[in-house]
């Protein structure tokens, strides 16, 4: 995505319309956000206990974020974007971002649409919050004492 509204010709036209909104979605939370948890997990994996390590709250955390992710992506802010641009080739950069393209009733249904990614990403942040509070709940007991060399 980043590549492809970078361009000069294509940035003419889609600066600031929601291919933009779209771009800054995805990198941001798909690649960082993503990122952090992965290191989150990879450093909570040697502190917690077996007993606490609850897989089936990953799942949920997993298949939440990326599917409320990829909706968004795909059924939201992609298509508000593109016909964000088409309307700003057509009809001047002004009246994509006036009151007559967002009052359109394409755009309303659109803006409707992302309760169901909005939704899946909060069920996938909800599990990761109760997956850390048990996970918090059974950590491993501390061995190295205070002024002992770890070894």
């Amino acid at each position: 995505m980043g590549l492809s509204i970078t361009t000069p010709v294509v940035n003419y036209y889609e600066h600031a319309t929601y291919l933009t909104v779209n771009h800054g979605h995805t990198a941001l939370f798909g690649t960082y956000g993503i990122l952090a948890i992965g290191l989150l997990l990879f450093s909570m994996r040697t502190l917690v206990r077996e007993s606490g390590w609850d897989v089936r709250l990953l799942k949920v955390a997993f298949w939440g974020t990326n599917a409320g992710l990829a909706s968004m992506f795909l059924l939201t802010l992609l298509p508000v974007g593109i016909l964000q641009v088409l309307d700003n080739i057509n009809n001047g950069f002004w009246h994509a971002r006036s009151d007559a393209f967002w009052n359109r009733e394409i755009i309303q249904f659109l803006g409707q649409v992302r309760l169901i990614p909005d939704t899946l990403i909060i069920i996938g942040a909800g599990a990761m919050v109760l997956f850390m509070l048990k996970a918090m709940m059974n950590l491993k007991p501390v061995t190295v004492q205070s002024g002992e060399a770890f070894s």
